[in-house]
């Protein structure tokens, strides 16, 4: 018997399946900080997948943004439900 997910789960528990299939992966991290890591990238993943940005854009987008010395004053700039991301730049020439 096949079951629709969108008429058997709630809205919650629907987002949440991609945690709960890959959890396994994680099971022999090896150390609490792993798991504590992997369990910080699947919020932030989770988060701005539900408020709009392509997760693996987004992380990156951050990631670099920070590494580009953006500072802790402007960080609510990179939350996802306030991330912009910047433009390309088009080289002219």
């Amino acid at each position: 018997m096949h079951l629709h997910t969108a008429h058997t789960t709630t809205w919650p528990s629907g987002q949440l399946r991609g945690i709960a299939l890959t959890r396994k992966n994680f099971l022999f991290l090896g150390f609490d900080t792993g798991g504590e890591r992997a369990a910080i990238i699947y919020t932030v993943a989770e988060t701005a997948k539900l408020n709009g940005p392509d997760p693996e854009a987004y992380i990156a987008a951050v990631i670099d943004r920070l590494c580009r010395g953006h500072t802790t004053e402007r960080i609510n700039e990179l939350l996802p439900w306030n991330f912009k991301p910047k433009k390309p730049t088009v080289a002219t020439g």
